[in-house]
C-alpha cells in the first residue's frame, strides 16, 4: 500500500504522481543511497471494517443513534503514533461487537487492540494507523482504517 493522502486534499494527486515516476524510473527501488524519502515499514497490519449493518457518523461529539461516530480529525492520525489515550471517536458499547480488525487470517483482533470507555474508543495499545477515511461512503463499504502494532 502506498499512501498519497486523503481522497479531498488537492495534493494528494500530485504525490501519487510523483510517486509513480519515481517508481516506474527507479534503476533499483529501495537502494538506501538513491532515496531522498523515508521508508515506512508496517507488519502484520489489521484492517478496521465495521458490520454491513453499522451506522456511522463524524463529528465532535457522539452523535445521537450511531454505533460509531468518528472525531473530525481523525484523518490527522495517519502514519502518527496513536497511543492509548487517543481519542479515535466515539461508539456504543454495543457496537463493539459489530467492530472487526481482521488479521490476514481473517481473525478479529478488535477487543484486544481498542477499548470502550464511557461512550469514546481509544486504542489499548500503541498504534501506527494508516490509509484512514473520514468518507462515511467509503468507511461504509471498504474499511476505516489499517493499524499496526507499535512499540
Amino acid at each position: 500500500t502506498i499512501e498519497c493522502g486523503g481522497s479531498f486534499e488537492d495534493v494528494a494527486d500530485r504525490i501519487a504522481q510523483d510517486g509513480l515516476e519515481r517508481y516506474f524510473t527507479a534503476e533499483e527501488l529501495f537502494a538506501p543511497e538513491s532515496r531522498d524519502y523515508d521508508i515506512e515499514l508496517f507488519f502484520n497490519p489489521v484492517r478496521i471494517e465495521m458490520h454491513q449493518a453499522s451506522t456511522i457518523a463524524c463529528g465532535e461529539s457522539g452523535a445521537s443513534g450511531f454505533d460509531i461516530t468518528l472525531a473530525m480529525d481523525i484523518e490527522h492520525h495517519n502514519f502518527g503514533l496513536v497511543t492509548p489515550d487517543t481519542l479515535l471517536g466515539w461508539i456504543n458499547p454495543a457496537a463493539m461487537d459489530k467492530m472487526a480488525a481482521f488479521d490476514a487470517e481473517r481473525s478479529n483482533h478488535f477487543k484486544q487492540l481498542y477499548r470502550e470507555q464511557d461512550g469514546a474508543l481509544y486504542p489499548r495499545r500503541n498504534q501506527k494507523l494508516f490509509m484512514i477515511t473520514s468518507n462515511l461512503d467509503i468507511a461504509r463499504s471498504d474499511c476505516l482504517w489499517y493499524a499496526a502494532l507499535a512499540e
